[in-house]
């Protein structure tokens, strides 16, 4: 690398280079940082001419890494996250932040969890705004975290995450089955269970919910009458009818908390929840705070 020149590159730079190896799309990487895709190639170019390999190459309609690219990658989160945590995590003083911050998550299936985090942000950070952002079966956590206002993601464990992901073990839930007592008894059986009529968590075609995926392993059918995008609107369309629900059980102490509950006739797999955040925050004070924030609160 005869014409390697070190101040040639900077954080944005490396930023997009992630961001590309994240993404395989100059356009998905443009739209994130709010610039044309001839600026993203223009950048990639001169990265290009430092590295003096090509990083990318097209496949179909969007590019893949080459093998130098893949090699660097993880030395390249490594180093912003070095740079990012320049400032000492002792100096992060909560009291005087400002910058907002961002959790990702469902939100109406997190409500009580998040009311909580909501109150030890504003008691600790007064100043800093708090955003909650919807999940639902959209991007994955990877995507999410590419933006760099995202702090942090609380999700439900559903696949091995990305290298360039740290996560950590918030709860375990399971579900149970919700029921109108004014209406109708418990599910006791898998009979029962199979013979009622039920409502479920339609994310509109995007993506199945946690539940619906582990009742399709183990083949058990249901009769579903009724569904909607959020359990706040599913606990109400139900109420006063003979249909139940098989949702998460900590729901109980929130959106259906008027509803009496079955534990499932059958097993079925608990779901872990993580707090996700992108490496390159990793040693930064500001996400350090936060997620030991978090961890207190839900613990």
């Amino acid at each position: 690398m005869k014409n390697f020149d070190v101040f040639n590159i900077d954080g944005r730079l490396l930023n997009i280079f992630l961001s590309l190896c994240e993404t395989s799309s100059v356009s998905q990487t443009a739209n994130r940082f709010g610039v044309t895709q001839s600026t993203i190639s223009h950048s990639l170019d001169k990265l290009r001419n430092c590295i003096e390999d090509p990083l990318f190459v097209k496949a179909g309609r969007g590019i893949t890494p080459t093998p130098i690219a893949l090699e660097i990658e993880p030395r390249v989160m490594s180093i912003l996250s070095q740079i990012e945590g320049l400032r000492a995590q002792s100096s992060f003083e909560p009291s005087v932040e400002t910058k907002p911050i961002t959790i990702v998550s469902n939100v109406t299936e997190m409500l009580g969890e998040l009311m909580a985090i909501h109150d030890a942000v504003a008691k600790a950070a007064p100043l800093a705004g708090l955003r909650f952002l919807e999940h639902g079966t959209g991007p994955g956590a990877a995507e999410l975290l590419g933006d760099t206002a995202v702090d942090l993601v609380i999700m439900a464990r559903t696949i091995n995450y990305p290298s360039n992901l740290s996560y950590e073990p918030l709860f375990i839930d399971y579900p149970v089955v919700y029921y109108d007592p004014t209406m109708r008894g418990p599910v006791e059986t898998l009979q029962d269970y199979e013979a009622a009529r039920h409502g479920a968590l339609d994310y509109g075609g995007v993506g199945k919910s946690l539940v619906a995926r582990s009742l399709e392993k183990k083949s058990i059918q249901r009769d579903i009458r009724v569904s909607a995008s959020n359990s706040y609107a599913l606990s109400q369309l139900i109420k006063g009818t003979d249909v139940v629900a098989t949702i998460q059980s900590r729901l109980g102490n929130s959106v259906f908390s008027e509803f009496d509950f079955s534990v499932l006739p059958f097993d079925i797999c608990s779901f872990q929840y993580d707090m996700v955040w992108h490496k390159r925050s990793c040693h930064t004070g500001r996400n350090t705070w936060l997620r030991k924030l978090v961890k207190s609160v839900i613990a």
